[in-house]
Parts: C-alpha cells; structure tokens; sequence
C-alpha cells in the first residue's frame, strides 16, 4: 500500500481535470445497461450533478454518468455529502475501486443507493473476485436530503458512516479487506432488470454530490507484533467459532459434525505486506499440510472465500506457519510461528424450562384469545379490530396452581398499567364475573412482567416471575393475518387445545405438528362481507369432514364459544374447499369461495 498518501479536499467549485476524469465511454459489463457521456456531469455552485437520461447509446438502453479521481487513495477516512437518486432501478454511488484495467486486482469498497428503496443502502466490498454485501436501513429517505457518508479503511477493518451513525463494520472478515490504492469514483446508472426493479422515470433522474475529502491513516505496523492471527472458523457457515492463541483450549458445539477450518491472517510489519505464500503444517489428532499462494489463507483452502474444511476430533494439536516473500513457498523466509491449541467437544447446551403460564392475549369484546404472547411475539392489530383486549395468564403447573394466590401485573409501553389479582380469572385489567375488562392497545413496543406470589396482594414473597416483550404492530407475523385476500375469506389454523390463532392457512402450506406442540387442530374463517350468514366447509384428504356453521365464528369443527371443538388429525395431504353464503344453512346467494391444500407432516 502506498506510504505516501496525502490529505485531500474538493469542494467542487469546479470539476478540475487536475483531480477528475469524467467517462465518456460505453461500459462493456453485460449487467450495466448504461453508457457514460462526458455532458452528463452537470456543474452548479459547490455541487455536481449526475444525470441519468432514457436515451439509448452504443446499445445500452440509458446514458447516465461517472467521474473518477486521478489519482489513487490508500487507507483512511473517505467523506462525500450527496443526495441520490430515489427512482426504481437506478443506482447512485460512491465508491473506491481499482482493477485489471489499472493494472491491480479488483479491490473495490462501495456505497450504492438503489432507487427502488432510498431508506436503505448496500454496503459492499470485493476483494480479487470475492466479494462481501450487507444492505442497511438508514432510518430515512435519502433522496430526500443531503447527508454526509464516510468510509473508514484499515489493513482489517471497514467501517461505513452515515453523518455520526456508524452503520456497519467489518473486523478481520473471512472475505480479505482490499489492500491496493484506489481512485475514488462516483456514477448514477442503470442494469438490466433485476432485483433493482425496472427504471420507471419517463426522461432523467440526477444524484446530486457536494464536497468529498480524504484523511490518510497511520497503520504503520509494529515489527514486534506477532507474525499471525489465528481464527477457528465453521467451515459450513463460514463463521468464527473463536480465535486461536497459543495454548488454548477451545469447545466446539457439535464437534463430531461440523466441518472446520483455520484461517491465518499475517499481522506484522514483515509478514502483512510482502507475504505472497503462507505454508501451514498442522499435526497431532489430524495432520495435514497446506501452501496457500492467495488471501484468505485457509488451513484447507477456499474457493472465493468460502472455506473448505474437516471434521475434526477432540485432542491437541500443532499448527506450524511460515510466510515466504514467493508463491509456493518459496523465496525468503518473513515470518514463523507455532500455536498448541486442544479442542473439546462442548456439552449440549440445556434446554430452557417450558414456563409454567400460558400468557394471551385476550378479545373483551368477542371473549376470545388472539395470540399466545411469548418474548419477542408481534402481533397484527388486524385480529383485533380496533377492540379493547385484556392479558389472561393460565398457571399451568399443578404445585404452583395450588400455592399461588396473587398474580402481580406490570405492562410498560404505549398503554401502561399496574394491576395485583387475587382470584382467577388472572386479567390484566380485572375482571367481573365471567366479563373479562379490557383497554385499547396502541400499536408500540411493551414490556410484560408478572410475578406469582402466596399471600394476597402481592404478599409473601415471590413464588414465580417472568418477563416477557412484544409488539403491536401493523403487518405483524405472528398470526399471519395480513391483508384480507380478494375474495375476503381469510383462513386461520387453530389450536384446539388452547383455543388460540397458530398462523394463517394458506395454500401449499406444510404444517410441522411436533413444532406447535398439538395434532388437536381445526380451521377458522374470517369473512369481511358482512352479509355473509353461513360459511360452508368440505375437508377431504387424510381425514375428511364436512361443516355447516351459521355463526361467527366460524370453525370446521364447530365451537363452543370462546371454546373450539377439534380434532386430532394424522399425518397426510388435505383439500379444503370453503364457501360463504347470505343465507344460513349455505343457502341464498355464493359471495365467496376458497379453495386450497395444505398437508401435515
């Protein structure tokens, strides 16, 4: 890398030719559906702008633009305030790049703002071919505003800002960090139709572009640093299981059936920059000999930075590195080292203790569960509409059942409450009799604690607690609901033991009964036509029923509200035809009707 990197700033004033190069070419990249014409970098006071037009030229469809720095930049800190373009299928960048044409290997560093979603951005870099992306949300829409983007770059890191707000990071990643100066570029254009979306603007869109700086970091290695870095890796996910220093002892979770590798990571002022080959010679519970020519230097080498690996046993082990300043070991000697390590199977991890309470949440106005609440559960204000709802807690342990005689409650979030129960039903809000109490819940976070105790009010100690945070939330997933379909029937599976939603139905659905815990299921159907009097089922398949239900709500086996009948269905492919009508009995006039298949495995 160059060491003799200097400071830069352009305020653009002007575009000067002594720092910039605008393209006037046609991009041969199969992907890129643009050309770059040299007018379409716009000067204006302390700004440029980037113009992407609908005129075709050379065959590409778009003219669009790009200009490069002159000169090429190592690492430190890259700043450029701009504002991209918000239209489908077109990117505006900035980014550092350098390649074949430049007489390098691709090294390449990016922002890239993609039209059809200017809330987010793509991070990337590549490194000879392999290549690394992560798309991040930015919290708010970037066309509309100009902001200040950053690019911090180290011998092992990458860091990508957005004005103070770190938005991602890279730390000694398995895809090697780009180690060749690059010039600086920023473009707008447009690819073939892909995951971009097809452009939609009828003549130009532009991204707009203010000062851009550079501030060169010192990474001025330390000649006694140790030569290498080891890092223990999951060669079937390629992910960092732990690093690996001299004598350690290392547990691995499913040892006997993970692939591993060892990656080694030259660190000092000798073996960072000129190593062009690394041998590692591994012995003891498995040997194994390797010459990695290429970065990332993997114990049993990769192929574009995806790791091969073994299995390997538990027992003590040897690894052996030598860094050479040739390919295939040869030339001078930079670096050596050994690291003794041992690895151990780890215990399987214990399994949490199913809780002792049920927790749901509760219909005041239909007197019925909506979901069951478990942490982290979001919940579709659509099952709900707009009702008041209640939490109801169920102790399901027998001993703590009998010794249990308050339940405190403490909800924090958009609706705030304190409540101490005495008796069963155990509500959030108190009940009366068999009528349950209950309050509008905003859409927001909340936060649930509820504690068991012997004595009344909260007394004598605390026999049980549990905390527990979920979501009201529009689109929610944990019951699936989403929009009504065309033909407004919406189709629920039901857990007849519980009397609770399990998630949409859906056709081609694969139901996995050992995962929700019950084979004693039935069907629930929504309808939005408010004529509609009665809903027909015909179940066929591995076991076959059919229904007349005249009213709400309507479930395949029948109800007794709020209680569902059920049935324990096998394993097998089922049909469902459903269909409602005006008139009770399934008679009067078809308003809607659904037809799907689903299977329980």
């Amino acid at each position: 890398m160059d060491d003799d990197a200097y400071p830069f700033y352009d305020s653009f004033d002007t575009i000067s030719s002594e720092y910039w190069h605008r393209s006037n070419h046609t991009n041969e990249n199969s992907w890129i559906n643009t050309s770059w014409a040299y007018g379409n970098t716009i000067q204006h006071d302390s700004e440029f702008e980037l113009v992407l037009e609908r005129r075709e030229t050379d065959g590409k469809e778009f003219t669009g633009a790009e200009i490069q720095s002159n000169d090429k930049f190592g690492y430190g800190r890259y700043e450029i305030e701009m504002k991209p373009s918000g239209e489908t299928g077109v990117l505006s960048t900035f980014f550092l790049y350098t390649g074949e044409y430049y007489g390098d290997m691709w090294n390449e560093i990016d922002f890239e703002f993609i039209g059809n979603d200017p809330t987010h951005v793509r991070l990337s870099y590549y490194y000879n071919g392999s290549s690394y992306h992560e798309d991040v949300a930015l919290g708010y829409d970037a066309s509309e505003t100009f902001v200040t983007y950053a690019i911090e770059w180290l011998p092992d890191s990458i860091r990508w800002y957005a004005g103070d707000t770190l938005l991602h990071e890279v730390i000694d990643p398995l895809v090697p960090v780009p180690d060749s100066p690059a010039k600086m570029f920023m473009s707008i254009w447009a690819g073939v139709e892909s995951e971009f979306g097809a452009p939609t603007f009828e003549t130009s869109t532009s991204a707009h572009y203010r000062g851009v700086s550079f501030e060169p970091f010192d990474v001025t290695q330390d000649p006694d640093a140790a030569p290498f870095k080891l890092t223990l890796y999951d060669a079937d996910t390629d992910t960092v299981i732990a690093p690996i220093t001299d004598g350690a002892v290392i547990e691995v979770e499913n040892l006997d059936t993970t692939k591993l590798s060892i990656l080694a990571a030259p660190t000092n002022a000798a073996t960072r920059w000129e190593t062009s080959s690394l041998t590692l010679d591994l012995s003891g519970a498995m040997a194994h000999e390797q010459i990695e020519n290429y970065k990332p230097w993997g114990l049993f080498g990769d192929r574009y930075s995806d790791l091969w690996g073994r299995y390997f046993s538990e027992g003590d082990y040897a690894l052996n590195l030598t860094a050479y300043s040739e390919l295939q070991g040869e030339g001078d000697v930079l670096g050596l080292a050994d690291f003794d390590f041992t690895l151990v199977a780890a215990d399987p991890a214990e399994e949490p203790a199913p809780s002792p309470l049920r927790i749901v949440l509760f219909d005041t106005e239909t007197n019925r569960p909506i979901a069951t609440l478990t942490d982290g559960a979001t919940v579709d204000p659509a099952l709900f509409s707009d009702h008041d709802l209640s939490v109801l807690v169920t102790i399901l342990d027998e001993t703590l059942a009998a010794t249990a005689d308050s339940i405190a409650f403490n909800l924090d979030g958009p609706v705030a409450h304190e409540q101490i129960e005495n008796a069963a039903p155990w509500a959030l809000f108190g009940d009366r009799g068999s009528l349950i109490h209950g309050r509008d819940f905003a859409e927001g976070a909340y936060t649930l604690d509820l504690s068991l105790h012997p004595r009344n009010d909260g007394r004598g100690g605390t026999e049980h607690s549990e905390s527990l945070t979920f979501t009201v939330e529009r689109g929610g997933d944990t019951n699936g609901e989403g929009e009504a379909p065309e033909n407004d029937l919406r189709v629920f599976l039901i857990d007849a033991d519980n009397d609770t939603i399990i998630s949409r139905l859906q056709d081609g659905d694969t139901v996995d009964a050992d995962t929700i815990g019950t084979r004693n299921l039935s069907v629930l159907v929504r309808s939005g036509d408010p004529r509609t009097e009665s809903v027909v089922f015909e179940l066929d398949g591995a076991y076959a029923h059919e229904q007349v239900e005249n009213v709400a709500p309507f479930a395949l086996f029948g109800d007794r509200d709020p209680l569902f009948h059920g049935r324990d269905l096998p394993d097998g492919d089922y049909s469902l035809a459903i269909a409602s009508h005006v008139r009770a009995g399934g008679n009067g006039a078809l308003l809607a009707s659904l037809d799907l298949d689903f299977t329980i495995a």
